[in-house]
């Protein structure tokens, strides 16, 4: 089992639903797309200027480009091009390496365990953040 596995942070290697991959999953032909800026933006809880001055970036480093989408005016997809598939695909490859050589130690048993126990400690976290109770979080807070 791969630790990338155990996020949702990789577009392309999630255990989210069929749906949500299908809308990540890079594909060899010329249909292969990525999300959205506003897509992306709102998932990673940023605004889509900051997005877009990185897809700009990514662009300009040729790892990306744009397709217009004939129904919409000002949205685009974003596809990977032959260069950024070259560069995804040797970062995939290094890090299942090194997630390899981390789990050569741990049991399938042993990392659900700690899958779960993680998972759970985000969940605490985000049901106190909706309940408004903060006590416990005091500490993330920084004052200027």
């Amino acid at each position: 089992m791969s630790l990338g596995r155990l996020h949702n942070n990789d577009p392309w290697e999630t255990t989210a639903s069929p749906a949500r991959k299908a809308s990540f999953s890079p594909r060899s032909s010329q249909q292969e797309r990525l999300p959205r800026c506003r897509n992306i933006a709102r998932s990673l809880g940023y605004s889509r200027q900051a997005i877009q001055r990185i897809v700009d970036r990514l662009t300009e480093l040729d790892y990306v480009d744009s397709r217009e989408i004939p129904d919409h005016a000002r949205a685009c997809l974003l596809v990977l091009t032959d260069h950024g598939r070259e560069l995804y695909e040797g970062a995939k490859e290094r890090r299942e390496k090194w997630s390899a050589s981390l789990m050569r130690n741990i049991s399938r048993d042993q990392l659900a365990v700690a899958a779960d126990t993680i998972r759970q400690i985000r969940l605490t976290i985000e049901e106190e953040i909706r309940a408004g109770s903060s006590s416990g979080l005091d500490w993330l807070i920084v004052e200027e």
